[in-house]
């Protein structure tokens, strides 16, 4: 996972972050920093995370994301923060090996985009690569839509085809 400091934590992982090849020796990291934000707003944002599991008390990971919210941060960079709060709890959990430590990570990413994307319908999870997510993401704004919006109308559109 050392790639994931280097993109979006979030955007790697529910986007099919690789992992090493069938046999090769996987090594579990937790991202290094989140880029996109300045060292003061870091520790402003470090005071709203979670300590600790943050699946164990969804009451502070909720005002945790209604506070990073408040602050003004993106989506993806909410859910980045939150996972790089999350991830040394795992990273310290020696009963895990590296593969698990992975997954757990990965399922606190997906429930956590659910939670900060407000999802109240099902929803499909399907991995798209970073230059397909830039392309959606054009075209929905272009459109004056939300991504979610902008990728509902598409699939129903697919679906009225013959």
């Amino acid at each position: 996972m050392e790639h994931l400091a280097k993109t979006g934590v979030a955007l790697a992982l529910m986007l099919g972050a690789t992992l090493p090849a069938q046999g090769a020796k996987m090594s579990f990291e937790c991202p290094e920093s989140i880029d996109e934000t300045t060292p003061a707003k870091r520790a402003e944002i470090q005071k709203l995370l979670p300590v600790g599991n943050a699946m164990d008390d969804p009451g502070r990971l909720n005002s945790s994301i209604d506070a990073l919210r408040r602050l003004g941060l993106s989506r993806t960079l909410i859910i980045d923060h939150l996972i790089g709060a999350y991830c040394p709890t795992v990273a310290r959990d020696n009963s895990l090996s590296d593969a698990d430590r992975t997954a757990k990570v990965r399922r606190f990413a997906s429930r956590l985009t659910v939670l900060v994307y407000d999802v109240e319908e099902a929803s499909l999870n399907v991995p798209l690569k970073p230059s397909m997510v830039d392309e959606v993401t054009a075209r929905a704004r272009k459109a004056g839509l939300s991504v979610e919006d902008w990728l509902s109308r598409m699939v129903a559109s697919a679906l009225q085809q013959p």
